[in-house]
């Protein structure tokens, strides 16, 4: 078992910013902190900031008001979609954090496909978890962008599987896996695999929100478009850790977990699977090759 402290890490916090005078009048500091729906009228990356209307119980200017943002939710585009945060005053100005979305249509469709996943997670005996030859659950999460992702998108495709945390400063733990994730991205494409898909799902999620993991993804170099980072409702992602075996518990600033990374081939089905943070990239993408073809 390692521990991984918890410490934010520096690109996450975003430079500060004036929100414009109507914001102040809008909503007053007596009514903050508080938990907020708002529709995403523009993004402000310079700022980093949104341009955020339609809050409930309060009267807002026609062109909206500006909040100070993180990075990452600045840059992943939200404009025209609804969201939830939490609007809090700092030094004078207002903020909205912990930011995800709202959307009827996926919620609906992550409380169905993740209470099957529930009830066969409680099935499952005590360190009854998935090995090779077995398949991947079902499940649904959000990504980086905050866009829905259904595990049955990824039928049909090679797909390398792991779990990780932004704010995990250990660098021979979720840094170095993250760094064999993007290097594995790079063998692919040198080597003509085409279609993987790979995927990271956080070990923290009441932190990791997709803004927070938009602004990881760029600082560590991964291309979003075949690599994605998931999260959502915590009590999901503790399913898929038992799902898989993998053990994390938090305890004060730390969280103590072990590694595992998976392959599974299109047909979902685990064909390679390496316990611990040693690992080579080159397995991976030899195994692939090695069953491309007979699959």
């Amino acid at each position: 078992m390692n521990s991984c402290r918890l410490v934010p890490l520096l690109f996450l916090i975003p430079t500060l910013c004036l929100g414009s005078a109507a914001s102040y009048e809008a909503i007053p500091q007596s009514d903050l902190p508080r938990t907020i729906r708002c529709k995403v009228r523009d993004s402000l990356p310079e700022l980093p900031g949104l341009v955020i209307s339609d809050v409930e119980g309060y009267a807002l200017p026609d062109e909206g008001i500006e909040v100070r943002v993180g990075p990452g939710d600045a840059q992943l585009g939200w404009d025209g979609r609804t969201i939830q945060g939490t609007l809090s005053w700092s030094d004078g100005k207002m903020r909205l954090e912990k930011i995800w979305p709202t959307d009827p249509g996926f919620e609906e469709s992550m409380r169905v496909i993740n209470e099957r996943l529930r009830a066969e997670t409680s099935s499952r005996q005590q360190r009854q978890f998935r090995k090779e030859g077995d398949y991947m659950p079902g499940f649904a999460l959000y990504d980086q962008q905050g866009h829905l992702l259904v595990s049955e998108e990824l039928k049909h495709s090679w797909v390398i599987m792991n779990f990780a945390f932004t704010r995990c400063m250990m660098q021979e733990m979720c840094p170095a896996q993250t760094a064999r994730m993007v290097q594995l991205q790079h063998l692919a494409k040198n080597q003509s695999i085409n279609g993987l898909r790979q995927i990271t799902i956080t070990l923290d999620p009441d932190y990791d929100t997709p803004g927070i993991l938009t602004q990881y993804a760029q600082a560590k170099g991964a291309d979003t478009t075949s690599y994605q980072f998931l999260t959502g409702p915590k009590p999901v992602i503790m399913d898929l850790l038992k799902q898989f075996g993998v053990i994390a518990y938090e305890s004060k600033a730390i969280i103590d977990h072990t590694v595992t990374t998976l392959l599974f081939d299109p047909n979902g089905r685990i064909v390679l699977r390496k316990d611990g943070n040693r690992w080579d990239a080159q397995d991976f993408i030899d195994r692939i090759l090695q069953l491309q073809g007979s699959i």
